[in-house]
């Protein structure tokens, strides 16, 4: 619509049917590319929480932040075995 400057007319549902089955029925399912699902981004968030960040040389934070880590290691292994199961 931004290209034609104007609003086509509304297409019928009973019309509209009638075009979109046939085009339903010989569809070809087409795979997302990996890393585009909801699950594949939370993991690469978790690894990217549990890799990359910088813990500090406090005791106190390392015992803090110990915990977290650990708990998203678990979720990033958890979320692993339900992508591929």
């Amino acid at each position: 619509m931004e290209q034609l400057d104007f609003k086509p007319p509304t297409v019928k549902p009973k019309d509209w049917d009638m075009i979109i089955n046939p085009l339903m029925k010989n569809h070809e399912p087409v795979e997302p590319p990996e890393g585009v699902t909801t699950a594949d981004q939370l993991k690469n968030h978790l690894e990217e929480f549990c890799l990359n960040r910088h813990i500090g040389s406090d005791v106190k934070i390392l015992k803090k932040v110990g915990y977290g880590i650990v708990m998203a290691i678990i979720i990033l292994y958890l979320v692993n075995f339900l992508v591929n199961f």
